[in-house]
């Protein structure tokens, strides 16, 4: 078992401040850019997949569109 920090999405809604149900749209349409792995039956999210949000919610509190947000993520 890996042994760094790992989110479940009750604790990504918490850390970013915004509604659970907002985290799991947002890990659906950007689900190609973000890292997740499986624990038992519950998929937990590595440190890095938290900072990709934090930014998504920047560019989204900034008027980014989502096509806009995924063109940003496709070029990383």
């Amino acid at each position: 078992m890996n042994s760094y920090k790992c989110y479940l999405v009750s604790d990504l809604a918490s850390e970013l401040n915004i509604p659970r149900t907002t985290v799991n749209d947002w890990l659906k349409t950007y689900g190609p850019y973000l890292e997740s792995e499986l624990r038992g039956k519950r998929k937990v999210y590595p440190e890095r997949t938290l900072h990709i949000l934090q930014e998504i919610k920047t560019m989204r509190d900034n008027g980014a569109s989502p096509n806009v947000i995924e063109q940003d993520l496709a070029q990383r």
